[in-house]
């Protein structure tokens, strides 16, 4: 028997352990998939999360290039609740939103702005933890139709 070659006995199990395997990958890259069907798109070596998100940047930039925008942060993040021990010891770790793009004018007007195809439930929650907790921070959602009129 050589080096590569499995007892008689083994092949079997080897091919069953193996043929698992391709089917927990199977499904590993299933699960993986967006399921709004959004596209990961890279713009100036940016990854955006959608090809919307990607299109408004873009949008943006030109804003910038021409004055109408001071300042321009992409993915500001905002801490809606700490991380706690609860009773029993158990860490909960914090909440935490991350915005699209945090805009300052030139009138320096600021806002943060989220582009959304798709509201999830986790979204919405965050969304309205955000408000509550930044109610002096500007806050709009930018859709598909708002930017073809922009």
């Amino acid at each position: 028997m050589g080096w590569n070659k499995l007892p008689k006995e083994l092949e079997g199990r080897v091919k069953s352990t193996v043929g698992a395997k391709d089917k927990e990958l199977k499904q590993l890259e299933k699960a993986t998939k967006n399921k709004y069907h959004n596209k990961k798109t890279v713009v100036d070596g940016h990854k955006f999360d959608s090809k919307l998100e990607a299109r408004y940047y873009k949008k943006l930039i030109t804003l910038k290039a021409t004055g109408k925008i001071k300042e321009l942060e992409l993915q500001p993040m905002f801490r809606l609740q700490d991380g706690f021990d609860d009773k029993e010891g158990n860490h909960h770790r914090p909440i935490n939103y991350k915005a699209d793009f945090d805009i300052t004018w030139a009138d320096n007007y600021q806002e943060i702005v989220d582009t959304k195809g798709k509201e999830t439930s986790v979204y919405k929650i965050k969304k309205k933890l955000f408000l509550k907790k930044y109610p002096d921070i500007n806050f709009r959602e930018v859709r598909e139709e708002d930017l073809e009129m922009f």
